[in-house]
């Protein structure tokens, strides 16, 4: 009888460098002195070529050798190619800045509120959007931070006569030091937009912080903002985030207020030619309300500074007044709702007119411009329960 020596199954069989792929699984064993002569030269030139590895077994030498029937493929395995490296977050973002492509039309997230940050999370970021909202103060504690590393930032450039990101991208760059976790950022951007516009509906704060983060206010009134927002914690020796902090160091229920003294010295640090006008503008508001908080006297602030701004030709304020008019004007929902996209489309006419040739521009934008009434129209209808009516 032929004895067949087996390798034995307690060893790692030695793989093959061109057939790695696949499992070696061998099925059968071959005694060379039991072969002809010329298969046996065939077998030993074979194993010499390769440099095939034996090993000794009793009086046996033994070799895992793996051969394959001519027209037989080897066993495809389930592993997929290694993916291609993304490059650095960073890098996508430099990158993503330097275009204008449209935001992604995402269900239950509004991105053509905020077409510019939306357009960077998806091309930059990641295209796994989540439509999280986190709390208030989580939202608010996120934004003084912003606007803490964005005061730094605008007053180097200012020093060095240099210009600064625009918002949205600034905003992905504070978070992206945060982590640099592509999945830990992007989660971040959009639980930002939607908790943003989630709470900026019944809060100030957040009201203003996504104008900025929608570009309705630009980046000139988002300088004024912050100048404001110094002068009024240098004023009133208080920290504005403090507020929101998480657990027992916040202080809700210490409202930051003006006295009329602060307002006085702040319209003046920051607004020198116009602080008169801030100066009425903020004591009308205190007498109709009672009262008057840090955070209203800058929403105030801000609002004055782009109205004055924009309407030092007269001209100009009527000419974006009319095309508002005109773009709401088919807009078939209730006159408070269709009175707010107004107020957005006014903002965004304004911010986009800025110049020369007001009427080239409003052309120029007139389509973008229709195009935020349209999704804000759709997003308050989806709201409100009357989509399809």
């Amino acid at each position: 009888a032929r004895t067949f020596k087996q390798p034995h199954a307690t060893r790692r069989p030695e793989t093959v460098a061109s057939m790695d792929a696949a499992p070696f699984a061998p099925r059968c064993a071959v005694v060379l002195r039991e072969l002809e002569p010329e298969a046996r030269r065939r077998y030993v030139t074979m194993l010499a070529d390769r440099n095939v590895q034996s090993r000794q077994d009793g009086d046996a030498w033994v070799a895992n050798l793996r051969i394959l029937a001519p027209g037989v493929d080897a066993p495809v395995t389930g592993e997929k190619p290694a993916a291609k490296a993304k490059p650095p977050l960073r890098d996508r973002l430099a990158r993503a800045v330097k275009t204008d492509e449209g935001p992604p039309d995402v269900a239950s997230v509004n991105t053509l509120a905020y077409p510019r940050f939306a357009s960077l999370i998806w091309r930059a970021v990641g295209t796994a959007p989540t439509a999280e909202v986190k709390p208030l103060p989580w939202l608010m504690r996120t934004a003084e931070s912003i606007y803490d590393a964005r005061y730094k930032r605008d007053a180097a450039a200012l020093q060095k006569n240099m210009t600064v990101d625009r918002f949205p991208e600034f905003v992905i760059a504070c978070l992206m030091r945060e982590s640099g976790v592509d999945t830990i950022v992007e989660k971040k951007c959009w639980a930002i937009l939607c908790s943003a516009e989630h709470h900026r509906v019944h809060n100030k704060e957040a009201e203003v912080f996504g104008r900025f983060l929608a570009e309705t206010w630009d980046a000139d009134a988002l300088l004024f903002y912050l100048r404001c927002r110094h002068e009024v914690m240098n004023a009133t020796k208080c920290t504005l985030g403090a507020r929101w902090a998480p657990g027992e160091h916040a202080a809700r229920n210490e409202v930051v207020a003006l006295s009329p003294s602060d307002v006085q010295r702040v319209a003046r640090n920051v607004w020198r030619e116009h602080s008169e006008e801030l100066i009425d503008a903020v004591e009308a508001f205190r007498e109709n309300n009672g009262g008057l908080e840090a955070a209203q006297f800058l929403d105030i602030a801000v609002g004055q500074y782009v109205r004055a701004r924009d309407d030092v030709a007269p001209d100009v304020a009527d000419l974006v007044e009319a095309e508002a008019d005109a773009l709401v004007s088919d807009v078939a929902l209730s006159e408070e709702v269709v009175g707010e996209i107004r107020g957005e489309v006014v903002d965004f006419l304004r911010t986009a007119t800025v110049g020369d040739d007001v009427e080239k521009r409003l052309a120029e934008v007139r389509g973008e411009a229709a195009a935020l009434v349209d999704a804000l129209a759709a997003y308050a209808a989806e709201h409100a329960g009357l989509a399809g009516e």
